[in-house]
């Protein structure tokens, strides 16, 4: 979600995104992504629940980290945000 990168920005983190303009990433896409995952020590891939999973289940699966989602879009905001934060404090600390 594009409001991720704002998060991201103001934490010192770095946003890459697997899906473009909704679109999938191709094999070689595919390859840089898992690529720079492995090369920066990254072991989470975030995703929404409103994305398809198979290429963040492949990154994940390829790094031997693990895929955790997260909804902004949850009816309940105030939950939504605890339940992010919460997600991002396990698997960031």
């Amino acid at each position: 979600h594009p409001a991720f990168g704002y998060f991201a920005a103001a934490y010192g983190l770095t946003q890459v995104p697997i899906e473009v303009e909704g679109k999938e990433p191709g094999p070689k896409q595919l390859a840089e992504l898992i690529d720079f995952a492995k090369k920066n020590d990254i072991k989470v891939v975030f995703i929404e629940p409103q994305f398809a999973q198979k290429a963040a289940k492949t990154i994940a699966d390829a790094i031997g980290g693990e895929v955790v989602t997260i909804d902004p879009l949850q009816e309940d905001w105030p939950a939504g945000m605890t339940a992010i934060a919460t997600a991002l404090q396990k698997t960031l600390n």
